[in-house]
């Protein structure tokens, strides 16, 4: 069996060995949701020239049983965030799986389609559009960020702090889902934010 390290309710995969294969049984906390709402790769993709790693680390690739990532490193000459960082886009268009026997990524080829990425995850379409809008700012505390997200009819302002090496929304996303369904869009703009400003 596989799942959350601390326990916590989440995704899980439950392995069956046969004689001559395995079979994997993957299920989500909740039965209408499906792996991409677990959110796992939003912090990922919403790092600065995330895409451009990808494209690098696909030119690097070739079909391993087992991703190398420190081969991949060297041969890159990128840091190991950026690798991760790049196989996370190509884990989300499907082109890198992850074996959690092995616990390691793996190359798979299938077709590209780097918008798909984006048409996926719309709360880090929704993230960057926040950071291209300029609506996102330093609040007066230490670690506080401002982030106004409302519409005309109904502006509202959310507040993203920094809490236990992450950070903490006050949005209705982060308080009913928590950490579960990963990172609000607002926490993402505020990630992205400082990465640009880095």
């Amino acid at each position: 069996m596989y799942g959350p390290a601390d326990g916590e309710p989440g995704a899980a995969a439950f392995e069956v060995d046969l004689p001559h294969s395995r079979l994997l049984l993957g299920i989500t906390k909740e039965a209408w949701r499906g792996f991409s709402g677990e959110g796992s790769l939003l912090g990922a993709l919403a790092g600065p020239g995330a895409a451009e790693h990808a494209a690098l680390v696909s030119a690097l690739l070739a079909f391993e049983p087992v991703i190398d990532v420190d081969r991949l490193r060297l041969a890159s000459g990128l840091p190991t965030a950026d690798v991760e960082s790049g196989l996370a886009v190509l884990a989300a268009s499907g082109r890198v799986g992850w074996d959690v026997h092995a616990g390691a990524h793996f190359h798979r080829e299938l077709p590209d389609d780097p918008a798909r990425v984006a048409r996926d995850n719309p709360r880090l379409a929704a993230a960057r559009r926040l950071v291209a809008q300029h609506l996102v700012e330093r609040g007066t505390e230490l670690g506080e960020w401002l982030v106004h997200a409302g519409t005309r009819t109904e502006p509202a302002t959310y507040t993203v702090r920094g809490a236990d090496g992450g950070f903490r929304c006050n949005c209705t996303w982060q308080l009913t889902g928590g950490d579960d369904r990963g990172p609000c869009k607002h926490v993402l703009a505020v990630q992205i934010l400082m990465e640009e400003i880095r």
